[in-house]
């Protein structure tokens, strides 16, 4: 390739690259005792003009003893505290698998895991066409997909194009060690088929 195309290549995905954000999320407290629910939040808009995908990566260590999910929300009154009744959609571990639950319509939907302790890995990614409207969903245990009747349907709950709010709640005897990003691009996410 010349350098006036590596150029004009360079110049092309130049808005890509500035647009394309990752967020990594601030990790839970410890908890005082294992009855209690801890949790962090961060206002975070979730899409803006251009925006083409959001994906979501949570990598934690799984137990039948601990659970760990993130949260998408609108702050309805502005005070950057994430409340319950503001929950748009959640999904994560929950001790014997990954969950996935829209509280506007009360929806719930479970994938079992059977394991002691493993580390895992959950990317849930939500894709929008040029005008904004949820175009694509999926959701990956590692390699393996699930939550594939969500793909086939896109109920209007997955909709997340108005949350502004993120939080990440933990509660269980064991520590997940959670890492959790948030990825927002201009372009269709790069998710391939699972073999």
């Amino acid at each position: 390739m010349s350098v006036t195309k590596q150029m004009l290549t360079m110049l092309a995905l130049a808005p890509i690259a500035l647009f394309a954000e990752t967020v990594e999320l601030p990790k839970t407290p410890k908890p005082r005792s294992v009855a209690c629910e801890v949790s962090v939040s961060k206002p975070m808009s979730l899409w803006k003009e251009g925006t083409r995908s959001v994906t979501t990566t949570i990598e934690c260590d799984c137990t039948s003893s601990n659970a760990l999910r993130v949260a998408f929300g609108r702050d309805a009154n502005k005070d950057g505290m994430f409340q319950v009744e503001e929950t748009h959609i959640q999904f994560g571990w929950a001790a014997r698998g990954w969950v996935l639950r829209s509280y506007d319509q009360w929806a719930d939907f479970h994938e079992d895991v059977k394991i002691e302790k493993e580390r895992k890995t959950l990317k849930v990614v939500f894709e929008f066409d040029v005008s904004g409207k949820l175009s694509g969903f999926s959701a990956w245990d590692g390699e393996k997909r699930i939550f594939e009747s969500l793909s086939k349907t896109l109920p209007k709950w997955l909709y997340v194009k108005d949350s502004n709010i993120v939080q990440v709640k933990r509660n269980g005897v064991d520590d997940p060690n959670e890492r959790v990003t948030i990825s927002i691009s201009p372009h269709p996410a790069d998710v391939k088929d699972a073999k």
